[in-house]
């Protein structure tokens, strides 16, 4: 693949995010062009987070629960932690062909452009669009498979440089999940070129961009042609009718067959059928949670809210779980700092506070989704059957 494609005044670098010769190769052309321009393929909040390392540690985790991000931090831990691996083989540091244009932009005095969109719309859009057993799949993916390639040889060194960082990292999920493709590669593509084009200048601008980015906005930039969907594309997309009556549809369900017994039955069938849902439902929450190694008070806590978070989706057994692990031992700065080399390991993972209560926040909502599933069941054929 050529690293490097010109088309009039616009010049793309394709880099590996963990190269040292993709860094001199943006600090070379940069050099011998002078571009009035440099756009590089990151967004306000890693630019940010480039400038100031020490970020991380002061993620607040219970505003994140709160909030309802922990998929998204999740998989920007994953991303990071995955892209300082590789960088540790190539003894290059993780972006460092961005510091080299941002370094190469002050030293020039051309205007630093960023392109990128918001990584959390990115990883949104692509939560938003799984159902929830492609998502359970992914979290499996990222709890439990991120530390096969601690070792590489470098072959597969060679094979991950030149793709994109982020694609590679879902590669192995992108036959059974295209849409993951589409939304980290296609639409970013879309956008970065659509703010290339809104600088509107004929001064020359060089573009910084992972090599998995160079060939999809060659051709887009040949087409010369602005789609103006950039405001579309920063939406994250709203639950579809279908997927909202279908996540009170099954608590109503619950519900209806509970009350059900109790109306064409007796006092006596409505509570057994009461009790084989909790059974399952709470128990399964809380067998999840143990396995997880939360805390007793953890367990308990499982147990109790599952129920809750069926009858309210809104209030997922994972967030209160989450919040009482939070409460009880609140991370470090030291756990913050050793995110990105915990994640690699699942027994580090559970030792890691901050990793541990994103940990059991997904395990207890998948222990009690997967109790309801089979409590639902149970139900319904206790009732017909």
């Amino acid at each position: 693949m050529t690293n490097i494609v010109t088309i009039n005044n616009i010049t793309l670098i394709g880099t590996a995010h963990v190269s040292k010769e993709s860094v001199k190769e943006v600090q070379a052309t940069i050099d011998a062009i002078q571009p009035k321009y440099i756009g590089i393929e990151l967004d306000k909040e890693r630019f940010e987070t480039m400038q100031n390392n020490n970020k991380w540690e002061n993620t607040d985790i219970v505003k994140v629960i709160k909030e309802k991000k922990v998929a998204p931090l999740l998989m920007q831990i994953i991303l990071a932690a995955f892209q300082k691996r590789f960088a540790a083989n190539t003894e290059s540091a993780p972006g460092a062909e961005f510091k080299m244009a941002i370094e190469k932009a002050h030293e020039h005095k051309a205007e630093l452009k960023l392109l990128d969109r918001n990584i959390n719309i990115t990883l949104n859009r692509i939560w938003r669009s799984l159902t929830f057993w492609q998502k359970a799949k992914l979290i499996v993916a990222f709890l439990f498979g991120n530390g096969e390639q601690a070792n590489l040889d470098e072959n597969k060194l060679q094979e991950i440089m030149n793709e994109d960082i982020i694609e590679t990292t879902f590669s192995s999920l992108r036959e059974e999940l295209p849409v993951i493709h589409d939304t980290l590669i296609l639409e970013r593509n879309e956008y970065m070129v659509n703010n290339i084009f809104d600088i509107h200048t004929d001064e020359k601008i060089v573009v910084v961009i992972g090599k998995g980015h160079l060939n999809g906005m060659a051709e887009l930039i040949k087409q010369n042609k602005n789609s103006h969907r950039n405001q579309e594309l920063d939406t994250i997309p709203k639950k579809t009718m279908g997927s909202k009556i279908l996540e009170y549809l099954f608590p109503a369900l619950i519900i209806g067959l509970i009350l059900a017994s109790f109306f064409f039955g007796n006092y006596t069938v409505g509570m057994e059928q009461l009790k084989t849902w909790l059974l399952w439902n709470s128990s399964l929450a809380a067998l999840f949670t143990l396995l997880g190694r939360g805390s007793l008070l953890s367990v308990i806590t499982a147990f109790v809210t599952a129920p809750i978070g069926t009858i309210h989706p809104i209030l997922n057994v994972g967030m209160f779980v989450a919040l009482v692990e939070a409460w009880r031992k609140k991370p470090t700065v030291k756990d913050m700092s050793d995110i990105f080399n915990d994640i690699s390991h699942i027994k580090t993972i559970f030792k890691n506070r901050f990793l541990h209560i994103i940990a059991l926040f997904f395990l207890s909502s998948m222990g009690g989704a997967i109790g309801n599933i089979i409590g639902g069941s149970q139900l319904i054929k206790n009732f017909f059957f």
